[in-house]
């Protein structure tokens, strides 16, 4: 008799104590879930932000690629393009699905590639313009 009460407490002691032990797990899995939902919202806000970057991103690129074209024919001694000097022309992308926002940035990053193309271009242009002006100036210094 004597026994079955020391394992009947035993018993006893070993379930309070898994009972707290469940209760401080079912505390750490509840802080967990909280951190669960927080991160998951501060991920859907920065996929959001994600989204709106690229747009203005894509725009900005447009928006250069139309002025590198411009000022490239202004430095080939060209008429510009009315529609890119006063932007006239809308630059805007059309909202596409998930499935081709990597076609999307394929894109934009090739486009990326061609104003920083264009741009060399035009900064190898204006560099020859410019040492002509200097040759040009020293001849009629030295004319003179």
């Amino acid at each position: 008799m004597e026994e079955e009460l020391s394992t009947n407490r035993f018993l006893r002691s070993d379930l309070g104590s898994a009972k707290c032990d469940l209760s401080d797990e079912r505390r750490r899995a509840e802080a967990l879930a909280e951190e669960l939902s927080t991160a998951r919202e501060a991920s859907a806000l920065s996929e959001v932000l994600l989204v709106q970057l690229t747009r203005e991103q894509a725009q900005c690129a447009l928006e250069l690629r139309a002025l590198a074209s411009t000022a490239g024919k202004l430095a080939e001694g060209q008429e510009p393009s009315i529609k890119d000097l006063l932007a006239l022309d809308p630059l805007t992308q059309d909202e596409q699905s998930e499935e081709d926002r990597s076609k999307r940035l394929k894109n934009m990053l090739e486009t990326v590639r061609e104003v920083r193309r264009d741009v060399g271009d035009i900064r190898e242009s204006m560099s020859e313009t410019y040492a002509d002006t200097l040759g040009n100036n020293m001849v009629s210094c030295i004319t003179q």
